[in-house]
């Protein structure tokens, strides 16, 4: 039985930096998610969520996000708030 050792090795790759931009916008979308969700509701939380962590690319297109943001907060609102029943406020009123 012959065994191939050259398969199990690979060229390497360097690894490409971190880059700060992406990393700093999605945990800001993140925390300010976890904010609004509690003093805004849960309607607010998910918009800012989906068109905050956007802007962490750059090429983002504003007619694909804001679609996106509403069907995506309509879809979460439908899942989490009326068929899991989580306790959150869909409003701040």
């Amino acid at each position: 039985m012959s065994h191939d050792r050259h398969a199990l090795r690979r060229p390497a790759h360097a690894i490409e930096a971190i880059r700060l931009r992406p990393l700093l916008v999605i945990t800001i979308a993140i925390v300010g998610f976890a904010y609004a969700a509690t003093h805004g509701g849960f309607v607010l939380a998910s918009l800012w969520l989906i068109i905050a962590g956007s802007l962490a690319d750059p090429g983002g297109k504003w007619r694909q996000i804001l679609p996106l943001a509403a069907g995506l907060t309509l879809f979460g609102a439908l899942v989490f708030v009326y068929g899991l029943g989580v306790q959150v406020p869909l409003w701040p009123f």
